[in-house]
């Protein structure tokens, strides 16, 4: 069984502010705030958590960066969201960037107006400005890892995060093949540029068996043994991830049951490798 690394960076979390009437989000069960969040990540041992802006509230981060700003000890910066085709773009971009809770631009290409934006490279002009300002991506196009492929190798100037590897659970549907263009992820991970985000294996695997998710650890495995562990960062997808299982269990996938993982590797997926992603 692993040992408990010291630090822990749960690079994947999402907190809500508290629900308002009208709201979008108000009646969603999984949408917690911060205080809700940070006492749970406290106690299965986190030392720092990361906000990713969530996209059910669209392109706002005032939230996130709110309270970033209020709690350096424990967060230790914001995934933003923003909208990559609106005409403010510049506007927004460079002022997400002033602000020192930055610490990468997290593009969901889930919709319908932007799912073939890869394929169709509608999205080369704005990577190349992105390129041009060093802002980090993190890019959530779920299962279409050719397309991401090449993007990643169009833009080597780019620091690429590969979010929830490639991969999507969706409810009610089945999801036995979530782990079908894994292939082409290991391959994905060969290029220097492309750090994968290892945080949707209980979701990815949650069809398939159950805790401690056997299936998943070998795709995990098989990822450290093609490319290595130098760019594989860990995340909870807290709190979506209990759908699949608890946070705890989340965490102690990496931390306590992937015995193929050196204490080196564990602590370089664990924390190490996304300071090293994020420059921090």
């Amino acid at each position: 069984m692993g040992k408990r690394s010291a630090m822990v960076i749960d690079s994947h979390i999402h907190f809500y502010a508290a629900p308002r009437p009208g709201s979008v989000y108000t009646d969603a069960k999984d949408h917690l705030t911060f205080p809700e969040v940070l006492s749970q990540a406290r106690s299965i041992g986190i030392s720092k958590i990361v906000q990713v802006t969530p996209a059910a509230i669209g392109y706002d981060n005032d939230h996130s960066f709110e309270v970033a700003e209020r709690h350096p000890d424990d967060v230790l910066g914001v995934i933003v969201r923003l909208d990559p085709f609106s005409p403010d773009i510049d506007r927004t971009l460079r002022a997400a960037l002033e602000r020192p809770q930055m610490l990468a631009l997290r593009l969901t290409l889930i919709d319908p107006h932007n799912v073939t934006a890869l394929a169709d490279r509608t999205l080369d002009g704005f990577f190349e400005r992105a390129h041009s300002l060093g802002v980090r991506i993190e890019l959530f196009a779920p299962f279409r890892v050719s397309e991401t492929h090449e993007t990643v190798r169009r833009f080597p100037g780019i620091q690429w995060l590969i979010d929830h590897m490639g991969l999507r659970y969706y409810a009610g549907r089945d999801n036995t093949t979530s782990f079908r263009q894994w292939d082409q992820l290991l391959q994905l991970a060969e290029e220097p540029n492309a750090w994968i985000k290892c945080s949707y294996f209980p979701e990815a695997a949650a069809d398939l068996d159950a805790y401690p998710y056997p299936v998943a650890q070998r795709h995990l495995q098989q990822l450290v043994e093609h490319a290595g562990a130098t760019r594989l960062v860990w995340g909870s997808n807290f709190p979506n991830v209990r759908r699949a299982c608890t946070y705890r269990q989340a965490l102690d996938f990496v931390r306590v049951e992937c015995d193929f993982l050196s204490e080196t590797d564990r602590s370089a997926l664990l924390g190490g490798n996304f300071l090293r992603y994020a420059g921090r």
